[in-house]
């Protein structure tokens, strides 16, 4: 009976040094599996060993008549503790102790981060480099040494030095560092590079405890982009070139015709050589849209501008303005009346009524605005309505996909419907959704996104 007591006397007194032990090193409770396993295993040896040498197998009090092997058994345990507590704070650190072993998600997000095609970087509220992957190291053309060390990345000259404008990045960053606010934005290199930077914090509740850095290589894109803007440039000067000797051309011939037939036909070419320039100018205002920035616009006003213009622009149109809010805000830029303008546009040049009818109405519907624009043309039938805005079918022309563009800007949503259902013949219904400033800042602050479309260059 003794020899079953004692040894389990003895595995209880490790026990409790392992437990001192571990919260010695840190607060937290041990894994008392682990510990209980490693500390049984370990009091055994140790008991056994002792009583070879004390010879006190007949004496249950025995372990009380030795006060060392009590202090050697509390030591072991206190050393065992400790042990694991800290082998609990390395997370690189392999299985020492039974049952003990790093947490598999670490390795599961390290093998994410290395097999994105971004460079990732994580630092703290003080900046100091806590996590990247290899792609980031590579393109910043940091040592991956110094990066696996946690060096703080405000002294590393490798990133900044490469900066067109380096000291502005530089203050950015420290900016950032405690702030709740995330932004996109475009770094230049001094070789030539353009990376587009994404920033988010990770907030733990109401502040940010650390922040994480994608960096983006958009070189190739941007040239690409740069290029065909230079492209669009020289034939859009070209073809306004050729359409302005079209025009002169006609003036001279309309004074030699005399007969209404060939009037008629000149004036059909002068309108289509019109529609032509237009179609130039929607074209080269595409080039601007997404670097416009976003600001609070009334759209009430918008829509009153727009149906003036829209009337002084062709003859006949009646319009049927109606409206349930004084003075609707909406989170936009200077491509609003520009996007009203197109819709409102198409309503009048494809219908060919003696009497050309235009309803639109404003109103609030959850968190923002509808418009809805209605006319008395021909109408689209339904199988081609879901076509209208898609991009390789080119149904709608380039004033419909760019009413498309901006209202995805605005973060809005735009559906097409016949003006009374069931019958498509009776004309069209546009109905546009724009949030309401106060929704788009409440999503802003929510989601961070303060900025985003900006592409502010470093």
């Amino acid at each position: 009976m003794t020899m079953i007591v004692v040894p389990l006397l003895s595995a209880a007194i490790q026990l409790t040094g392992v437990i001192l032990g571990a919260q010695f090193v840190k607060d937290d409770n041990p894994n008392p599996f682990g510990v209980f396993l490693s500390a049984s295993c370990i009091a055994l040896l140790v008991r056994s060993l002792s009583l070879l040498v004390t010879q006190s197998f007949n004496e249950f009090s025995g372990v009380m008549d030795y006060p060392f092997e009590v202090l050697l058994l509390l030591v072991s345990g206190v050393l065992v503790g400790m042990t694991y507590a800290l082998t609990e704070s390395l997370p690189e650190t392999g299985k020492i102790l039974p049952s003990i072993s790093i947490h598999p998600e670490l390795h599961l997000l390290r093998a994410t981060l290395e097999s994105t095609a971004e460079g990732i970087l994580v630092v703290d509220d003080a900046g100091t480099h806590l996590l990247s992957n290899t792609r980031f190291a590579e393109m910043c053309r940091i040592p991956r040494s110094l990066t696996t060390k946690g060096v703080d990345v405000n002294s590393l000259d490798y990133v900044t030095d490469q900066l067109e404008d380096s000291l502005r990045f530089q203050s950015y960053f420290n900016e950032l560092r405690h702030s709740m606010k995330a932004d996109i934005f475009d770094l230049k290199f001094l070789d030539g590079r353009l990376f587009e930077c994404y920033t988010v914090p990770i907030v733990q509740g109401d502040r940010s405890f650390s922040r994480i850095w994608s960096f983006r290589d958009v070189t190739i894109l941007r040239r690409a982009e740069d290029k065909a803007m230079l492209y669009l440039d020289l034939m859009s000067h070209d073809i306004r070139n050729r359409l302005q000797g079209i025009a002169m051309s006609l003036e001279i011939l309309n004074l030699f015709v005399q007969d209404s037939s060939s009037i008629e036909t000149i004036n059909d070419i002068e309108n289509n050589v019109q529609r032509c320039a237009s179609l130039i100018s929607k074209v080269k205002a595409t080039e601007k849209i997404d670097k416009a920035p976003l600001a609070g616009r009334s759209l009430s006003t918008a829509i009153e501008q727009s149906l003036k213009a829209i009337q002084s622009s062709f003859d006949g149109v009646e319009v049927d303005y109606s409206s349930n809010v004084e003075n609707a805000i909406v989170q936009s830029d200077s491509f609003l009346e520009t996007l009203l303008a197109n819709v409102l546009e198409n309503a009048v040049i494809h219908n060919h009524s003696n009497k050309k009818c235009i309803w639109v109405n404003l109103r609030k519907l959850d968190q923002g605005y509808e418009v809805t624009i209605a006319d008395n043309g021909p109408g689209i039938h339904d199988e081609l309505k879901a076509d209208l805005f898609h991009k390789d079918r080119r149904y709608g022309g380039v004033g419909l996909h760019l009413v498309s563009h901006v209202t995805e800007k605005y973060g809005g949503s735009l559906q097409i419907s016949d003006r009374i259902p069931g019958c498509p013949e009776q004309g069209l219904e546009f109905r546009l959704w724009i949030p309401s400033l106060e929704e788009e800042r409440s999503c802003f602050d929510y989601a961070c996104k303060t900025d985003i479309g900006s592409s502010s260059r470093m």
